[in-house]
């Protein structure tokens, strides 16, 4: 039985809308869909029933899915052009670091009040505005022009929009069994210099 003379996974029709006279190749650019966890979960036991193998590469802020049917490329948050014109205007313009970065040394401290039972009469509460394009642009790692556009964003779109330069990308490969083939990590070159304003926090 040839997949491609059969019907999508029920609840991928209208979403992505293809059919078997508009399937999405696999040396295309990757198609922007929405897709909820229903959606990827038909999508994955498609393949598994028709011994199709297929790739899945998560990272921070999007995942693809690539297949011979398939090139999908879907964002788990929504993030605003600004942030990713922001990250653009970052890694275009950066300047070598000033000294190496160890992170086995870096502490990233983070605390969730929620699920935390704490007392005390009086809590302090210490927040720098444009702490991390500050340090950049302090180092001499960004231009003037950078820092000013960042500046005009919101603290969630700034933090993003640094917070790409360590992107991690984890790479799935399935075989036509539906087992996972091969695993890998691809880590931004960029890195050091996020891991950089943390360590000069």
């Amino acid at each position: 039985m040839n997949p491609k003379e059969n019907s999508i996974p029920k609840g991928l029709q209208i979403d992505l809308n293809v059919s078997k006279n508009n399937i999405t190749q696999k040396k295309e650019k990757p198609r922007k869909v929405k897709l909820n966890e229903k959606n990827i979960k038909d999508l994955i036991d498609f393949h598994k029933n028709f011994k199709l193998p297929f790739t899945i590469s998560i990272s921070n802020y999007t995942s693809l899915f690539n297949s011979d049917l398939y090139n999908l490329h879907f964002l788990k948050k929504s993030h605003s052009k600004q942030m990713f014109a922001a990250y653009s205007k970052i890694k275009s313009g950066l300047q070598p670091l000033p000294k190496s970065v160890d992170i086995k040394y870096i502490k990233y401290y983070q605390t969730n009040f929620k699920y935390e039972q704490i007392y005390s009469d009086y809590i302090y509460q210490i927040d720098i505005k444009s702490c991390y394009p500050n340090i950049l642009f302090n180092n001499g790692l960004i231009s003037v022009a950078t820092n000013e556009y960042m500046a005009e964003m919101s603290k969630e779109n700034r933090l993003a929009a640094i917070g790409m330069l360590a992107s991690k990308k984890n790479v799935f490969t399935f075989d036509d069994t539906g087992k996972v083939a091969s695993h890998s990590v691809v880590k931004s070159e960029l890195s050091d210099y996020f891991f950089f304003c943390v360590q000069e926090t």
